[in-house]
C-alpha cells in the first residue's frame, strides 16, 4: 500500500483536480485549503514547521479573500499552535490559541478548533483538571449526539488527552479505559475509509496510548507484543514524536521484564545492549521534533540505566542531560513553573547526580 506521505499527496492531487474528498459544495479554493491543511500536518509531524509553512504558502495565492482566506488563517494559527505546544512554548501557544478563539465565529469547524486547542493548552500547562473537564465535555457532547461534539478525529483527541492526564497521575485503570476508547475510534474511522484526517494521523497515537496503559498496569510482555504489531504503522507514518514514543515505550516495558532474565548478566546485556540503543534512538528523533519534556524522561531514563549498570560517569552525564532538558523547558514554558514533566524530573535528576553508589547491582534504578 501507499506510505502516508504518499497516500496524503495522492488525496491532495485528487482534491486539486476537483474531487469531492471535503464534500462537493465546497468552493474550489476551501477545499485546496483544506488539502493543503492536511499536508501540513503531515509535514509539521514527519519533516518540521518550515516544511508544513510551505505546503500552506502554495494555496496563498487562491485564499486572499473570503472563505478560503479564513480557512487559510485557522490552518496557519492551527499550525502554530501545535508546534509551540508540542515544544512546550506555552506564551505563543496561548496567542495562537487566541487567534483560534477569535476566529471561532466563522464556522462550526472553526469553534471547534478552538475548543481542542484550549483543551490541549490546559494539558501542556500542567492545569489537568480543566484539561479533562474539557475532554469530558466534548466527549459527553458525543455520547448526546450534539452537533457540538465534531468529527471522531476530536473525539479521538479529547479520549487521547484523558488517557495522557491518568496516566501522568498513575492511575493505570481510567488510562487504560480512556485509552480503549480511543482506540476504538481510531478503528472506526479506519473502517468508514473516510480521507485523511485528524483521526487518521492520531490513530498510532491510540495504540501508544494503549501500549502506555497496559504497561502501567503490568502486563510488560503484553506491552511489548502490542508494540511489535504496530511498529510497521508507526514508522511508515513517519511521525518523529510518534517513532521516538515508540521506541521509548519498548524501552520501558524491556526494563520492566529485567526480573524475568535468566540471569544478571544477561540482564545487564540486555540493557546494554537493547535499552539504550532504543533510549538512543527516541532522543535522536525527539532533538528534531523539539518534544523537550519526553527528551528529559529518555535521558533520564539513561541516567538510571547507566546507574544500575554502574557507570558512574555516563549516569552523571545522562543525568546532565536531562537537567539541561529540563531547563530548557523551564525557558520555553514562560508561564508560571512550567508543566508536570518538570516538576517531576527536576528532583529526580539532582538526584541523579549526587555522588550514591550501589555498586553493580541490577536493582533497577
Amino acid at each position: 500500500g501507499l506510505g502516508g506521505g504518499e497516500a496524503l499527496h495522492g488525496f491532495a492531487r485528487t482534491s486539486a483536480r476537483g474531487g469531492s474528498a471535503f464534500g462537493a459544495d465546497a468552493p474550489p479554493a476551501v477545499e485546496a485549503v483544506a488539502a493543503a491543511s492536511v499536508l501540513a500536518s503531515h509535514a509539521l509531524a514527519t519533516v518540521g514547521t518550515v516544511a508544513a509553512h510551505y505546503e500552506l504558502a502554495a494555496v496563498a495565492e487562491c485564499a486572499q479573500s473570503g472563505p478560503a482566506a479564513l480557512a487559510l488563517a485557522r490552518s496557519l494559527a492551527k499550525l502554530a499552535f501545535s508546534a509551540h505546544a508540542h515544544a512546550g512554548r506555552l506564551r505563543p501557544a496561548l496567542s495562537s490559541l487566541e487567534q483560534l478563539c477569535a476566529l471561532a465565529h466563522a464556522d462550526a469547524a472553526s469553534a471547534l478548533d478552538a475548543q481542542q486547542a484550549a483543551m490541549l493548552f490546559a494539558e501542556a500547562s500542567g492545569n489537568f483538571t480543566v484539561a479533562a473537564a474539557r475532554a469530558r465535555g466534548l466527549l459527553a457532547a458525543a455520547s448526546a449526539g450534539a452537533p457540538t461534539a465534531g468529527p471522531l478525529g476530536l473525539q479521538l483527541s479529547a479520549s487521547l488527552c484523558l488517557a495522557r492526564i491518568y496516566a501522568t497521575a498513575r492511575a493505570p485503570a481510567p488510562a487504560h479505559a480512556h485509552a480503549l476508547r480511543a482506540h476504538a475510534l481510531a478503528v472506526s474511522a479506519s473502517a468508514l475509509g473516510a480521507a485523511p484526517s485528524a483521526a487518521g494521523a492520531l490513530a498510532p497515537e491510540a495504540t501508544l496510548a494503549l501500549a502506555e496503559s497496559m504497561l502501567l498496569l503490568g502486563g510488560a510482555k503484553a506491552t511489548l507484543r502490542l508494540l511489535h504489531a504496530a511498529t510497521p504503522n508507526i514508522l511508515g507514518a513517519g511521525a518523529l514524536a510518534q517513532c521516538a514514543q515508540l521506541w521509548l515505550l519498548t524501552a520501558r516495558a524491556t526494563i520492566a521484564q529485567l526480573d524475568a532474565a535468566p540471569s544478571t548478566k544477561h540482564a545487564a546485556a540486555l540493557l546494554r545492549l537493547r535499552v539504550l540503543p532504543l533510549l538512543s534512538r527516541a532522543e535522536s528523533l525527539l532533538k528534531s521534533s523539539g518534544g523537550l519534556s519526553r527528551l528529559a524522561e529518555c535521558a533520564y531514563l539513561r541516567a538510571r540505566v547507566q546507574h544500575t549498570l554502574g557507570d558512574l560517569p555516563a549516569r552523571d552525564a545522562a543525568a546532565a542531560d536531562a537537567l539541561a532538558a529540563v531547563a530548557s523547558l523551564r525557558c520555553a514554558a514562560r508561564i508560571g513553573d512550567g508543566c508536570a514533566a518538570e516538576r517531576e524530573l527536576l528532583p529526580r535528576g539532582a538526584q541523579l547526580l549526587a555522588p550514591t553508589v550501589r555498586g553493580n547491582s541490577l536493582v533497577f534504578g
